[in-house]
């Protein structure tokens, strides 16, 4: 999902959070800035709302239902499922 985030591209505090895979579902602990959000929101796929998101490294973990809040989720260890 989305478009990859770089650990060079997250800031300690900031306008948008960014969900990696240890704070998917709590806290996050980076952000990323509102602009690098809206562009690659508008570039990629991004979770509608009603979406379920889904940790998955290793084994299917947390579930989350993506409720339109603006935040940023890690693409390769987090997946959603499209509400149709």
């Amino acid at each position: 999902m989305c478009k990859r985030i770089f650990k060079e591209q997250t800031l300690t505090d900031g306008d948008i959070p960014f969900y990696k895979i240890g704070t998917f579902g709590s806290e996050a602990d980076a952000f990323i800035t509102k602009e690098l959000y809206e562009e690659y929101k508008e570039k990629y796929q991004y979770p509608e709302i009603g979406d379920i998101l889904i940790s998955a490294s290793g084994t299917i973990g947390r579930t989350v239902e993506y409720t339109g809040e603006d935040a940023y989720f890690k693409d390769s260890n987090i997946v959603y499922l499209l509400n149709c």
